[in-house]
């Protein structure tokens, strides 16, 4: 399956000249239909979506600037070009004043006139990264102060006035995208786009495109040149996250990025120059892949600039009670639940769990409470936390207390496998009354 072309809206009362823009745009990797005056034009646009419009400034019905007002009232984000007479240019820069993305005067080359729509595009998506990008600001922020977590925002605001390469080290879960946003919001680019790409999250045959961009006809299924994030973030800040998973093959061609900041496009020949703050992340040891033959140890050399460590969940404790507090007050409006606190208990529950998901499991873990939850307070009977055999070891605290929890998560484990406790103090070898005993003092409840 084939991503659809471009559609272009051509409004100009010349049919001859009105066919022959359609044909440009047909051969330049857009879909262009056209329209006689500015009446058949918003016709049209009742009827489907268009990504861009050109227009004449002066139609039979009404001036092409009146047609621009009609279309953005229906579509306000879509970019109108007008093309336009040498004598109109001053109309024209008016248009431009009034809203239109730009102007092009006649007579104009094929060339020209894809350029201008291809610039309208790459704004547009721009505006809509960034859209993206404040709302997700609006609705996640680093929450915590806890010693280490302090420590990490602070190498973080002592490196984003800088531009360093910063690569952001910790465990799945622990908010390595959160870190980049925060430092992008800090740095000098702010201003500029800030664009994510996770190299685990899509497949290797993509993942070049998807990061260089491609020519058209480069390959099957190419039928128009596509930017890839280096053109889209320039000149602000690219996230490359999981970057430990970035393919052998494509590693040389990310180091010549960051020595050179030059690179071609996918089928392409010429050499294309960005200017970028570069930030990466992984979960895996990278000095360890390196000895393994799987990451490149100048890659490994060029990352490695600013380390900065977000410390696991397990390692901030005192930050639970403030980011379950922060996630009851946020997913409770979604959700549209009257929730207003945490009951002692849940809490207490909460803070003995080792969270090998880190904070996105602990928000995961306040929304099913949230969904289950009939009153105005959430009750440890709400939270379900996976203890199985897969959670990673909780290295925190003295010997006695990785006993302690290590036989709390075997009773939980055994429990949910033969929820009968006779017979599951039996599989443990110990008696009823000892498991009854052990099991208040862990503080697991009868849905644990």
């Amino acid at each position: 399956m084939t991503a659809a072309l471009p559609r272009v809206l051509v409004v100009e009362d010349k049919e001859n000249y009105r066919e022959l823009i359609c044909e440009i745009l047909q051969d330049g990797g857009f879909d262009g239909e056209g329209a006689g005056d500015g009446a058949g034009a918003l016709d049209l646009v009742r009827k489907r979506r268009f990504d861009l419009v050109v227009t004449d400034l002066f139609l039979p019905d009404r001036e092409g600037f009146d047609v621009m007002e009609d279309v953005h009232r229906i579509y306000p984000d879509i970019p109108i070009l007008i093309i336009t007479a040498f004598g109109s240019v001053e109309r024209a820069v008016e248009a431009v004043k009034r809203g239109a993305f730009d102007f092009l005067p006649k007579p104009f080359s094929p060339d020209q006139l894809l350029i201008k729509l291809r610039q309208a595009l790459r704004e547009v998506e721009l505006k809509r990264e960034n859209r993206v990008l404040k709302e997700s600001d609006r609705q996640e922020e680093l929450i915590g102060q806890s010693p280490a977590f302090l420590k990490a925002i602070e190498k973080l605001r002592q490196v984003a006035p800088t531009e360093a390469t910063v690569l952001l080290l910790g465990e799945s879960g622990t908010g390595k995208e959160l870190f980049a946003k925060r430092l992008h919001r800090w740095s000098e680019r702010k201003d500029a786009p800030f664009l994510s790409l996770n190299s685990a999250a899509i497949p290797e045959n993509l993942l070049e495109t998807e990061l260089f961009g491609h020519e058209k006809g480069a390959f099957t299924g190419a039928y128009r040149e596509k930017m890839g994030k280096l053109e889209l973030a320039h000149p602000g800040t690219l996230f490359l996250d999981e970057i430990g998973d970035l393919p052998l093959v494509l590693q040389p061609k990310l180091l010549r990025v960051l020595e050179e900041k030059s690179f071609e496009r996918v089928g392409g020949v010429e050499t294309r120059r960005v200017d970028l703050r570069f930030l990466f992340a992984t979960h895996r040891d990278l000095k360890r892949r390196v000895g393994e033959g799987l990451f490149r140890e100048d890659l490994y050399f060029r990352l490695t600039v600013f380390p900065v460590e977000i410390p696991p969940l397990r390692e901030r404790r005192d930050d639970i009670p403030l980011l379950v507090s922060y996630f009851v007050e946020r997913l409770s409006k979604r959700l549209r639940k009257d929730v207003f606190q945490v009951q002692e208990k849940a809490m207490e529950k909460l803070l003995k769990y080792s969270w090998p998901g880190n904070v996105r499991e602990l928000q995961n873990a306040v929304e099913r409470a949230l969904i289950l939850c009939k009153g105005e307070s959430l009750g440890p009977e709400e939270f379900f936390l996976d203890g199985g055999p897969t959670e990673r070891a909780d290295l925190s605290g003295t010997l006695k207390d990785a006993l302690e929890r290590a036989e709390r998560e075997k009773i939980l484990a055994t429990l949910r496998l033969h929820p009968e406790r006779r017979e599951a103090a039996e599989l443990l070898g110990i008696s009823a009354k000892t498991l009854l005993e052990k099991l208040r003092r862990y503080g697991l409840g009868e849905d644990s």
